[in-house]
């Protein structure tokens, strides 16, 4: 349906400059896109380009939503900023930067994620999970159940 390729984007103020070429006729030749806002890049490193919380929030205000027109040939370009990745499920599950494309055949609508790029690394909100394991794997419970499966009573008479 869509073919989709990277083009040089040195010679542009974009991040990303997307080649669209289309095998079948869109509905008023229309391609919507959408991707998160660009990072934040702000004085503190440790807070700087941070992924969003969730997509609501990587959304708002983006500079990297719109549509383009597709020519004559069914061909067009996109131009991008860098977008940010955002959580799902509430934080746990981090999605890559990448762009969606939506159009409409047939009155019918069709969507495509284009994977673009690595999130940042060493960016995240939440703190890594930790998989070294101990030697000594002791019973973690409740102070109640210990004190139940050693026999102690639990009211004092």
């Amino acid at each position: 349906m869509l073919e989709v390729s990277l083009l040089n984007s040195k010679k542009s103020e974009f991040d990303f400059v997307l080649f669209i070429k289309s095998s079948v006729k869109i509905d008023e030749n229309k391609l919507f896109f959408e991707a998160a806002s660009p990072p934040d890049r702000i004085t503190s490193f440790t807070s700087s380009a941070l992924p969003f919380f969730n997509k609501s929030q990587a959304l708002y205000e983006s500079p990297n939503i719109n549509h383009i027109k597709l020519n004559e040939k069914n061909e067009g370009i996109i131009n991008l900023y860098y977008p940010n990745s955002y959580y799902e499920e509430l934080g746990n599950y981090l999605v890559k930067p990448h762009v969606k494309l939506i159009f409409y055949i047939n009155s019918e609508e069709h969507t495509m994620n284009i994977k673009l790029a690595q999130n940042i690394s060493g960016r995240t909100l939440f703190p890594e999970k930790n998989n070294v394991k101990c030697k000594n794997e002791s019973v973690v419970d409740t102070q109640e159940n210990l004190l139940r499966a050693k026999k102690f009573s639990l009211y004092s008479i």
